[in-house]
């Protein structure tokens, strides 16, 4: 019994307690008996289940800083099956032929964007559309579906990340949210908000906007987009930076500003301490061809 209680407590935060005066603490000891190194035992006579050792986290697009596309995880293997279904159900859901961000993931949170939709109607014998409003975030629980909380933040919608990048990362301290040229750092297990990064004063005088976003080594990394990333936009034009920066994590002041022509935003890379990216220099109208056929052309000057 006391393994199968085990079992099903949810990872990073699943209890079980006992009634105070039901005369028999067997279950508990039990329970007790077979907890692993990261499961705690508490005074008050609850056991709150740890963390799965071997599992790896998703903390930005494409799995770290690095852009590895590899978590690291040492637990999931066939066969799959599935674990739940019901809410927070698929209308709330961004549909994925836009091409958002994908969901982040850290100790059995997975953080993502949302929308919310007010489903069409009838009034006064007339049709009217639905309407859809977007920006939001939202904290589920990936073992049972949970919403922890959602949030609106003006600007945090993001698509159509075959030209741009997604303007979500995630750490121990906090989720990060590229919005306008703005990145708030939201608590992790609330969503409140703990600080506000914005891009180099001179870039928010010109009316850019924060596009790429990362955190990695106490710093948050990010690229002063030319444009707006929200909106349907050419693809010569879309998917560039003009400037990287770093600001402190700690202190929100600004390390350093590179500034560069045209900075392929998804060719940005952390690692091992240094910044890896592709500038493409001047778009001549050759470049511009190229970037229409499909083809990145990255400059050799």
């Amino acid at each position: 019994m006391a393994a199968s209680l085990h079992r099903v407590l949810r990872p990073w935060g699943g209890a079980v307690a006992q009634w105070p005066d039901s005369g028999s603490d067997s279950v508990l000891a039990l329970l007790k008996a077979i907890a692993t190194e990261k499961d705690m035992a508490e005074a008050s006579g609850r056991l709150i289940r740890g963390g799965l050792a071997g599992a790896g986290d998703w903390t930005h697009q494409y799995a770290n800083a690095g852009n590895t596309a590899s978590s690291g995880d040492e637990l999931v293997g066939s066969p799959l099956n599935v674990l739940w279904y019901g809410e927070p159900s698929t209308a709330t859901q961004t549909d994925r032929h836009h091409k958002v961000p994908a969901p982040l993931i850290l100790e059995g949170r997975a953080y993502l964007q949302q929308e919310e939709v007010v489903k069409p109607g009838r009034k006064r014998g007339h049709t009217y559309q639905g309407r859809v409003t977007r920006n939001y975030v939202a904290c589920i629980d990936v073992f049972n579906g949970s919403q922890y909380w959602r949030r609106e933040i003006p600007g945090a919608y993001r698509i159509r990340l075959s030209y741009g990048v997604s303007n979500l990362a995630l750490n121990h301290q906090g989720l990060f949210v590229a919005a306008g040229a703005a990145c708030h750092q939201l608590d992790r297990f609330t969503g409140e908000t703990l600080r506000t990064f914005t891009i180099p004063p001179a870039a928010v005088e010109e009316g850019h906007l924060w596009g790429y976003v990362a955190v990695a080594d106490g710093t948050v990394i990010g690229s002063v987009s030319k444009q707006n990333v929200t909106e349907w936009l050419a693809p010569e034009q879309a998917p560039f930076s003009n400037a990287v920066f770093a600001c402190d994590l700690a202190s929100g002041e600004f390390l350093w500003t590179h500034q560069g022509v045209n900075i392929r935003k998804n060719t940005i890379a952390v690692s091992n301490g240094k910044i890896f990216f592709a500038d493409a220099g001047e778009l001549t109208e050759e470049k511009l061809e190229n970037q229409r056929v499909g083809y990145a052309y990255i400059s050799r000057d």
